[in-house]
């Protein structure tokens, strides 16, 4: 009987071992399907918090009507800055003869610029340092408008320096002024407005800011004090009205052609959820960028936010930097930029919490690390994190994984 239980002994002891290392196999099976891992390369990056709007921009602007029936020849460019009494437009009382008309527009150009030569050189004759003071302080003033994007003043102070260069051209003897030169060209121009009975007449600037050819019908409906008192139904009431950019080539007498923005101060506005709304408040610097005007951002305040109507209020942004596609039109996609976050960018699944500590599971040397984040900003699927503050650039760290812990080796 003894020698039969011990021999049963052993044979349990035996199953036992093999059962044990059984148990062993499946449960390193199963640790390494969970050691299968997804990584991610943490990389430098930037997440903007902003919101994605269409809205229509209000601003100051005139309307310009004629004086008289006919033919209109704009004299400025659309965009271009005027200012008050300066000519925007002749209307003929004929068909307007291209071939003739461009003609005496070169040979009025020539005189224009002759005689302001002359003028600049008899200003300067007795003090040519003055000269030196005028090109120094103008070449700053490029600057200015070069920072501003504003091409049609760069042009204009560009076109004034080349003048005074000439002046001084002159005064030192290198170029002469030439009197015959222009008694010519007021003689052929004389003699080209003998031969034509259509006569013409000047339409001027009555204030200073952006020309515009184009008319879109929504000049008397976004303007400033609409702005003020817009809510989100009437908002949207105005972004339904159609919007057609019209350039006239014939003018009625009475009737508006043309029109001139002001370039000091515009606003965008758009309809948002009022949750969205929420982290703006009054007064607040924020950027706009329009995707269909330019990519460029641009800075600007959150000039008021209505009160809540259907769960939705008006944002209005207001801007005094000059953009120049703004000024010709009235409706425009931006996104309001509140902030951009910098830092080390990566997927928000990966972020965990271990002993109440925010932070990732790195590998480093083939072996898992847990370190501490410090999140900034995350905003769906991604989250930007401080650099430095544990975490470090180019860390692989695990998006997906189970059974992780610091020390496990990969």
């Amino acid at each position: 009987m003894s020698r039969k239980k011990k021999k049963m002994t052993g044979s349990t002891v035996v199953k036992g071992v093999i059962l044990i290392f059984a148990l062993y196999l499946i449960v390193s099976y199963i640790i390494s399907l969970g050691s299968n891992t997804k990584e991610y390369i943490a990389q430098s990056g930037q997440i903007e918090e902003s919101v994605s709007t269409h809205g229509l921009i209000f601003r100051n602007q005139t309307l310009v009507k004629s004086p008289y029936t006919g033919y209109i020849e704009y004299s400025v460019s659309d965009n271009q800055k005027v200012r008050v009494g300066e000519r925007i437009a002749y209307v003929y009382e004929n068909e307007i003869n291209p071939e003739l008309n461009n003609e005496l527009k070169e040979i009025n150009e020539q005189i224009e610029k002759l005689e302001a030569r002359k003028s600049e050189t008899e200003m300067y004759i007795n003090d040519p340092s003055k000269i030196e003071q005028y090109i120094s302080g103008e070449i700053g003033n490029i600057y200015r408008a070069s920072y501003h994007k504003d091409f049609s003043e760069i042009r204009e102070i560009s076109t004034g320096i080349e003048s005074q260069v000439s002046a001084k051209k002159i005064l030192l003897g290198d170029m002469k002024t030439d009197d015959t030169e222009l008694n010519n060209l007021k003689a052929k121009k004389k003699e080209l407005e003998a031969n034509t009975s259509n006569k013409k007449y000047g339409i001027y600037a009555p204030i200073s800011g952006s020309f515009m050819s184009k008319l879109d019908g929504m000049e008397e409906k976004l303007t400033v004090k609409a702005m003020e008192e817009l809510t989100p139904k009437s908002l949207n009431k105005l972004d339904k009205e159609k919007i057609e950019n019209k350039s006239e080539n014939k003018a009625e007498k009475d009737k508006n052609f043309c029109k001139i923005v002001d370039t000091y101060k515009w606003y965008y506005a758009a309809t948002i959820p009022a949750k969205e709304a929420e982290v703006f408040s009054t007064g607040e610097s924020v950027k706009l960028r329009f995707s269909n005007i330019s990519g460029t951002a641009v800075d600007g305040k959150v000039h008021k936010i209505s009160e809540e109507e259907g769960g939705k209020v008006v944002i209005v942004i207001s801007s005094d930097k000059y953009v120049e596609s703004v000024y010709s039109m009235s409706e425009a996609d931006a996104d309001i930029i509140r902030r951009t976050y910098s830092g080390i960018r990566i997927p928000s699944k990966a972020i965990r919490i271990k002993d109440g500590v925010k932070g990732v599971y790195v590998v480093r040397n083939s072996t898992v690390k847990f370190v501490e984040v410090d999140v900034l900003y995350a905003d769906g699927g991604w989250t930007i994190v401080r650099e430095n503050k544990g975490i470090k650039i180019y860390d692989n760290v695990i998006v997906s994984g189970r059974n992780l812990f610091d020390g496990k080796v990969l």
